[in-house]
């Protein structure tokens, strides 16, 4: 018997004492098949998510774990920052930013930062990460108000008309008419017939007046 008849002989009493093993059901479980929901929860731990692509605050890079500060260290590398810069961004010192990339064992490549279009590369990319940012929030509170329930108009409109008509607590006044203005006193001049003064006087004086007629005879022209 060559090697190859052995190894295939070894491999079938392998698979059929495994066969024989299996219950009745023919399945083939697993200690994990047994874990209750609770005991698979504790399993997982909680998910992180890091947003590698956004201007962070010092507070938001340290809050993630040292391969990820790596990482973010090569985005920023490669978007034209450097030590300085990253110190700007971050509002620490160079001196700060260089100990704690010390401690996580990074370093930033040779000259990066001082290449030729590094600083219009920089700017655009912090000038765009902004913009994002700006964005995210108005979009993040415009949610919130939209989430708030609103009342239909046609509610608000029945409750208006249901609302009962109070009268006015004051009498409301007639308006009050203009009276015609009579003189009291004045002194008349006229001239014509005395039937037609006499007509005039009565249209233009009130109905009770003290009179004292004093006149002058016209000549009758030749």
């Amino acid at each position: 018997m060559n090697d190859f008849d052995f190894d295939a002989r070894q491999k079938k009493i392998i698979a059929n004492s495994a066969r024989h093993k299996i219950g009745p059901t023919r399945k083939c479980t697993l200690p994990s098949d047994y874990l209750t929901k609770g005991e698979i929860e504790k399993m997982n731990g909680p998910v992180q998510t890091y947003n590698l692509s956004c201007q962070m605050t010092l507070a938001q890079y340290k809050a993630m774990p040292d391969d990820m500060q790596r990482a973010y260290m090569d985005k920023l590398a490669a978007h034209g920052g450097n030590g300085v810069r990253v110190a700007g961004m971050f509002g620490i010192s160079p001196q700060a930013v260089r100990v704690s990339l010390s401690a996580i064992g990074y370093k930033f490549p040779h000259a990066a930062g001082t290449k030729r279009g590094d600083t219009e590369k920089w700017i655009k990319w912090t000038t765009d990460r902004a913009m994002e940012t700006k964005i995210d929030l108005a979009v993040k509170e415009l949610s919130s108000m939209q989430s708030k329930p609103v009342q239909p108009e046609s509610e608000t409109v029945q409750q208006v008309q249901r609302e009962p008509i109070m009268p006015p607590t004051t009498p409301l006044m007639p308006p009050q008419q203009a009276k015609p203005i009579q003189p009291k006193s004045g002194t008349l001049e006229y001239s014509g017939p005395v039937g037609a003064v006499m007509d005039a006087l009565s249209r233009v004086l009130p109905d009770n007046v003290y009179i004292r007629v004093t006149f002058d005879r016209i000549e009758d022209a030749v």
